[in-house]
């Protein structure tokens, strides 16, 4: 009957136009729910959220991700502080990412660094 049922802000572009919609527009909602539930504390989305959640909202039904399962991949890697398919991290990124992970050797190899120039200068003086 023509009448275009969803909530402004959650709905595809072309859903809003009334043309022929697909799971996409699926992916476009989620993409809006995401982005709106990680702006909700008024902290800052950090990039890789904020790139998964401008490629599930892409204008462009083909420049999103398939389905639903393809952004429900990415959020899963962004949640186990593993790379996501549609951010390239830089250098800077990855190694935080990488101390993050492995937070108890980090501190142990910082203590001992510590240790040893502690022994080091008492040693000099």
């Amino acid at each position: 009957n023509g009448e275009i049922a969803g909530t402004r802000g959650f709905m595809a572009p072309e859903q809003l136009r009334g043309d022929a919609v697909d799971r996409r527009v699926d992916v476009f909602a989620l993409g809006a729910i995401l982005q709106h539930l990680a702006s909700v504390g008024g902290d800052r989305v950090p990039r890789p959220l904020r790139a998964i959640t401008e490629k599930a909202m892409s204008p462009d039904p083909e420049q999103r991700y398939g389905d639903a399962r393809e952004v429900a991949a990415d959020v899963a890697r962004y949640l186990d502080g593993q790379p996501v398919s549609v951010y390239r991290e830089t250098i800077l990124e990855r190694a935080g990412r990488w101390m993050h992970r492995n937070l108890a050797l980090v501190s142990i190899v910082a203590a001992y660094l510590i240790m040893r120039v502690i022994v080091f200068l008492w040693i000099r003086s």
